[in-house]
């Protein structure tokens, strides 16, 4: 059953080094979505498969075209990112030898899901006309070791209390399958190398 709270959202959780990713499921609805509209993202939904829904994804020029970021030394643990027009920073935390100045890498990782979770969100309320005044979504991880990783994320939504009880399913649906989660669940292909 799907939890009323919408709670219950959990990401990949690696189990050992060169292992596949062992997940905690989100729960699914026994009979088909199909008769979903799309989710305003160029994804509609169709009917599970295997126990999971799938969401059918057209390659667009747009979705295959190389996006760059560019990350830059600031002093101490400071670094400056740069995407597109947007300038971001992180930091380390002072016990660990930073300046606290900005976010560490991890946290803005984890930041990425849980933003990637709220824009899903709002669009699908933003479709059926809901109202998204009291959207929320908070994020709770923990660490693992060997190697360090983020070990655990679990995710809450917060949605407004005027959305109907037959629209909260869907919504988690939708929020399951934002662009960052389906990158955790379906890892890219990562290369690090020395720049010539």
């Amino acid at each position: 059953m799907w939890p009323p709270d919408l709670e219950g959202l959990w990401c990949p959780r690696r189990t050992g080094a060169g292992s596949r990713a062992a997940f905690r499921p989100v729960p699914l609805r026994s009979e088909p979505v199909a008769h979903l509209p799309p989710d305003g993202l160029g994804t509609p939904l169709r009917p599970p498969t295997h126990g999971r829904s799938k969401l059918a994804i057209t390659a667009t020029p747009e979705a295959v075209r190389e996006r760059t970021v560019r990350v830059d030394h600031k002093g101490g643990d400071l670094f400056e990112i740069a995407i597109r027009q947007h300038v971001l920073h992180v930091d380390q935390p002072t016990e660990d030898g930073g300046s606290d100045a900005a976010p560490t890498p991890t946290e803005m990782f984890v930041a990425s899901l849980a933003s990637c979770v709220a824009f899903y969100s709002r669009r699908f309320l933003s479709r059926h006309d809901l109202p998204t005044d009291s959207l929320s979504v908070t994020a709770q991880f923990t660490m693992g070791e060997h190697p360090a990783r983020v070990g655990e994320i679990r995710l809450s939504i917060q949605i407004p209390e005027d959305v109907p009880d037959d629209r909260r399913a869907a919504l988690l649906a939708v929020a399951s399958h934002c662009t960052v989660h389906n990158s955790l669940e379906q890892p890219p292909e990562v290369t690090i190398q020395l720049a010539a």
